[in-house]
């Protein structure tokens, strides 16, 4: 996985000004939509700029901030290259 996140949370800073920010989400929203990504709790961490210790909290039910929720609808929006460059392989996605 690639560690310059800079440049993938200005992108995902771009798209969120364009999409809307979703619902509060549960904790079993939030794995679900780490595993959709087929990402793991550290990898997931890297790519919403936090750290895995955040990311455990909010699988356990911590609330997970606007923020946060508008970097992972924007990660679902990227196109297909830009998540590969990221190193993330979706599974609802074909290619």
């Amino acid at each position: 996985m690639r560690t310059d996140c800079a440049a993938s949370r200005d992108l995902c800073a771009l798209i969120a000004l364009t999409i809307e920010c979703p619902p509060m989400l549960t904790e079993s929203e939030f794995r679900a939509w780490r595993r959709r990504l087929k990402l793991s709790q550290i990898e997931a961490a890297e790519v919403l700029g936090r750290g895995r210790r955040q990311v455990q909290y909010y699988e356990l039910g911590e609330p997970v901030p606007k923020v946060v929720r508008l970097a992972m609808a924007a990660l679902e929006h990227l196109p297909a290259e830009q998540l590969a460059e990221l190193g993330i392989k979706p599974t609802w996605r074909k290619g």
